[in-house]
């Protein structure tokens, strides 16, 4: 005589079977959350950098070789930089590199630690002068805007 349905070892079989699928889709769930708040925590720190090198790009004062460090919020959150100036090989250009971590893990090592680097000449560009570093040869009249006349 048969009877119809599973044994209990076909059931036990089963379950474990489920127990490990779903153990890998909660392992790999969890991995995609880690990398997306990694990605965002990259991304802000990222653009504390890019708003401190843009304020000291942008920064009328004449440049000098150093370091300077602050603090900054953005999201909600702190981050520590520090800018060095530093000499390059081209005479008047100074480089500018920004180093940001979250201000609650400073120091630490295994943190977070995003670093971008850009460029200025040492003395800031009057209007009416030509850049000195992009601009060579080129007249300051080449730049001007260009003025309309007449109506329409």
């Amino acid at each position: 005589m048969k009877h119809a349905g599973f044994t209990l070892v076909e059931v036990l079989v089963a379950l474990v079977l489920v127990a490990l699928g779903a153990g890998a889709i909660m392992s790999a769930l969890s991995t995609g959350a880690r990398a997306i708040s990694r990605l965002e925590e990259r991304s802000l720190a990222e653009w504390v950098a890019l708003n401190v090198l843009a304020e000291t790009r942008l920064n009328t004062q004449s440049l000098s070789v150093g370091e300077r460090s602050g603090e900054q919020m953005m999201a909600g959150r702190s981050w520590r930089w520090r800018q060095t100036i530093a000499e390059t090989a081209i005479p008047e250009v100074l480089q500018i590199t920004v180093r940001v971590e979250p201000a609650s893990q400073a120091g630490n090592s295994s943190t977070l630690n995003v670093e971008v680097t850009g460029a200025r000449l040492a003395e800031p560009m009057r209007a009416d002068s030509v850049d000195a570093l992009w601009d060579r040869g080129a007249s300051p009249t080449v730049n001007a805007p260009a003025t309309r006349t007449g109506g329409s």
